[in-house]
């Protein structure tokens, strides 16, 4: 195969933009796939699933405030961001400095409530309510705070789940009255 177009990369003898593989078999890196999910600057997006794409999330963690991951713990907590709001924060191992704050909430500066945590090795994700329901990862060795997904209406349920590969989340809209399980794969 000839040399690869600008914004392309080489992977299994096919060129691929990285950034928005429409395949989602070569999302960010040659050979990540998004299991079938969008693909948009590099990165698999969150995506509502259902029957046996769902399945991890069937029964959810009681998330207690607190989770491990790589010999750390961390906690949710409030946290004075630079433009001197009180908004949503990860701590690591009890330390009273924040490993992130997360500014670009939609209701930052309001009053929210943490519905769920899981930590891998190389991000803790959080969900919040109060506003609107948003996703946000942090990573461990601290950071910024990067917005993943924020829902139009409706609240969080029962916590995140993650089997390894992707994080599992519910959010019910109560216009519709209808719950809706997402799945983002890492």
């Amino acid at each position: 195969m000839g040399a690869c177009g600008a914004g392309t990369k080489c992977c299994t003898d096919n060129c691929y933009n990285l950034t928005t593989s429409p395949s989602s078999f070569n999302c960010g890196v040659c050979g990540h796939s998004c299991l079938g999910d969008a693909c948009s600057s590099g990165a698999c997006q969150p995506t509502p699933v259902s029957g046996t794409a769902a399945a991890p999330y069937t029964f959810p963690p009681v998330y207690s405030g607190a989770v491990s991951g790589g010999g750390h713990s961390y906690t949710f907590g409030y946290a004075i961001a630079p433009d001197g709001k009180q908004d949503p924060a990860i701590f690591k191992d009890g330390s009273a400095t924040p490993l992130c704050i997360w500014t670009t909430y939609p209701a930052a500066g309001e009053e929210v409530f943490f519905d769920g945590m899981v930590a891998d090795a190389n991000f803790v994700y959080g969900l919040l309510n109060g506003g609107p329901t948003g996703l946000f990862k942090c990573p461990v060795g601290g950071g910024t705070a990067v917005t993943l997904f924020v829902a139009s209406a409706g609240g969080a349920r029962n916590g995140l789940v993650d089997n390894g590969t992707a994080v599992y989340w519910e959010v019910f809209n109560g216009i519709t009255n209808v719950d809706q399980v997402y799945r983002l794969v890492k």
